[in-house]
C-alpha cells in the first residue's frame, strides 16, 4: 500500500484481500486525495482494543510492549541520521504520541504535538570494549531496562537504542507499547524507520509515504459506526445459545490464581520443510491458510471437558485477533495509519475430531470465514455500544484459549539491505504482575523460514505434563496437515 500511496493510488487492505492479482488491484484503486481537515493532535477515542486492555487488571500495564525486536545490523549505522530518521517517524505517526490519562478507571486518550526540542527516546550503548559472553548479557540487562521504560500518561510509548559491538554486528533494539501499534503498524513503524535512514544516507534528505487518515479520525468515526443498524443487528449472533453449549478446558489444578506470576511459556520450532508445506502447498491445494489450520490443530489438540451429547464433535470459544482495519467507514484510509486497529472478538468453533484431519481444517476454515466483519462488530458492541448490549456480552461465557498467528514477521528484515537475520526479543517485554485473561494462549508466526509456536499457560492450572501433551499434539496435527498437501 505504500508504493500505491506514493504513486497518488489509494489501495486499502480490504482492496488487497478481496483482489489478490495486480490486475484486480489495478480496477479498484483510486486517486489518493488529501487525508482531509481532520487535525491529527487532541483528544482521541479509544478503539475496542485499547478499551479491553484498560479494563484488564495489569497493575503495571504501562510495562506490555506489543513490538519488541532486536535487530542484527550487516553494518554499523550514521548514528546522526538515525536520530534524524527517528525524529521523522514519530512526527509522522501520530499514534506514537499518544498519551493516556486514568482518572478513577476512565481513561482518556491525547495525542500530543510532536515536539522537535523534546528528548528523542533514542539511546546508544557502547559494547565494543566487551568480550562476546559479556557483551550478550550487557544487552539483556540494557534491554529489559528499556523494556520496563514506557510511560503512558507522560511518554514515550517507543523506543529505540544502537549497541555498537565493535568488529562484530551492531545490534538495535526497538519496542513500542501494546496501546500504541499492532503487529501490523509495528512492522510499518520499522519499515518507514529503515527506508527513512537509506535515503537520508544515499541523498541526504528523505520522504515518507504519503500520509493516511489520522488515528484519531478512526477512532472517532468508529463510534458513530458502533450505534448503525448493521452493528447493533449483530448482537443476535454472538449471544446465540450454542454459544453457551461449549467446550471447557480441562485444567489439572486451581489451586492459586491464574496470574501472570504463574505464566509459563514453551516454544517450538516446526521444520522448514514443514513450514514450507503448511505456507505454500497448503493454499494452493485447499485454500486454507496457515492462521485457520494453526486454530484448527489447536482446536484438535485441547485437552477440554467431555462433550456431553455431542459425542466426536467438539465445539470451543476462540479468542481470535484480526487487523481491523477492513470496517467500512466512510472514505477512511488507514493502510499505513499507526495505532491499534487490531480487534479481538471469541468465535465459536466447531470441530469432528474424529474425522480425517484434513476435512477438520477445511470446516474450520468455513467457520472462520463466515465471521462477520471479521469479528469487528463484537468489539464495537462490547465496549463502544449500549450499557445494555455490553452487559449481555459481558454475561455470556467467554474464550479461554487465545490463537494469534502473526504471518511472516521477518519479512520486512529481508527486503532491508541493512539488517540480517532478527533476534525476535530481548529483556521482559510485558510485565508479570496482574492477571491473565485465558488459560491457554497460542501465538504462532514465521521467521528464517520456520513456523514458531509460543504456548502461554499458568503452573496454577495445567501440569508441564499436560502441556507437553498438548504441543505434542498439536505439532503432529500440524505435520500431518504439511504432509497431506505435499
Amino acid at each position: 500500500t505504500a508504493a500505491a500511496d506514493n504513486a497518488g493510488l489509494h489501495l486499502t487492505l480490504r482492496h488487497i484481500f478481496q483482489n489478490p492479482t495486480i490486475a484486480q488491484q489495478a480496477t479498484t484503486a483510486t486517486t489518493v486525495g488529501e487525508t482531509g481537515p481532520e487535525e491529527p493532535i487532541g483528544p482521541s477515542d479509544l478503539t475496542p482494543s485499547q478499551q479491553w486492555f484498560l479494563a484488564q487488571d495489569l497493575p503495571k500495564r504501562d510495562h506490555w510492549n506489543d513490538a519488541s525486536f532486536l535487530l542484527s545490523l550487516q553494518r554499523p549505522l550514521d548514528l546522526g541520521l538515525l536520530r534524524t530518521a527517528l525524529a521523522k517517524v514519530i512526527e509522522h505517526h501520530d499514534a506514537l504520541r499518544l498519551r493516556f490519562t486514568d482518572s478513577g478507571g476512565d481513561w482518556q486518550a491525547e495525542v500530543v504535538p510532536f515536539d522537535p526540542a523534546s528528548e528523542l527516546p533514542f539511546a546508544v550503548h557502547d559494547l565494543a570494549g566487551l568480550g562476546t559472553a559479556a557483551q550478550k548479557d550487557a544487552v539483556i540487562k540494557i534491554s529489559d531496562g528499556w523494556q520496563r521504560s514506557l510511560d503512558l500518561h507522560a511518554g514515550p510509548l517507543l523506543r529505540v537504542a544502537y549497541f555498537d559491538m565493535g568488529p562484530r554486528p551492531h545490534c538495535l533494539l526497538f519496542l513500542a507499547h501494546w496501546l500504541a501499534v499492532d503487529h501490523y503498524s509495528g512492522r510499518t513503524v520499522i519499515e518507514d524507520l529503515l527506508a527513512c535512514y537509506a535515503e537520508l544516507e544515499a541523498s541526504g534528505s528523505a520522504t515518507l509515504p504519503r500520509k493516511t487518515s489520522p488515528f484519531r479520525a478512526w477512532t472517532r468515526e468508529l463510534g458513530a459506526y458502533a450505534q448503525s443498524a448493521p452493528v447493533r443487528d449483530e448482537l443476535e449472533y454472538w449471544t446465540a445459545p450454542e454459544r453457551r453449549d461449549v467446550d471447557a478446558v480441562r485444567c489439572d489444578q486451581t489451586e492459586g490464581a491464574n496470574d501472570l506470576t504463574s505464566l509459563r511459556t514453551v516454544t517450538v520450532r516446526i521444520a522448514h520443510r514443514t513450514t514450507e508445506s503448511l505456507v505454500r502447498l497448503l493454499a494452493r491445494r485447499t485454500s486454507v491458510d496457515l492462521g485457520e489450520a494453526l486454530t484448527a490443530a489447536v482446536l484438535r489438540a485441547l485437552p477440554v471437558t467431555g462433550g456431553g451429547t455431542r459425542g466426536d464433535i467438539r465445539r470451543v470459544l476462540i479468542d481470535l485477533e484480526w487487523h481491523g482495519r477492513d470496517l467500512p467507514l466512510g472514505e477512511l484510509n488507514v493502510s499505513r495509519t499507526v495505532g491499534r486497529f487490531s480487534t479481538l472478538a471469541p468465535v465459536l468453533v466447531e470441530m469432528d475430531v474424529a474425522a480425517p484431519v484434513l476435512s477438520g481444517v477445511t470446516e474450520v476454515s468455513r467457520q472462520l470465514r463466515a465471521v462477520p466483519t471479521h469479528g469487528g462488530h463484537y468489539g464495537l458492541l462490547r465496549y463502544l455500544g449500549t450499557d445494555q448490549e455490553a452487559e449481555v456480552l459481558a454475561a455470556m461465557p467467554q474464550a479461554e484459549v487465545g490463537v494469534n498467528y502473526l504471518g511472516q514477521v521477518d519479512e520486512v528484515f529481508l527486503r532491508s539491505d541493512l539488517l540480517s537475520v532478527p533476534r525476535m526479543s530481548y529483556g521482559q517485554q510485558r510485565s508479570d504482575v496482574g492477571a491473565r485473561v485465558r488459560l491457554l494462549d497460542v501465538v504462532g508466526y514465521v521467521v528464517a523460514g520456520r513456523l514458531s509456536l509460543t504456548i502461554g499457560y499458568s503452573a496454577n492450572r495445567h501440569t508441564p505434563e499436560t502441556i507437553d501433551r498438548f504441543v505434542d499434539l498439536l505439532v503432529s496435527t500440524l505435520e500431518e496437515i504439511a504432509e497431506q498437501v505435499r
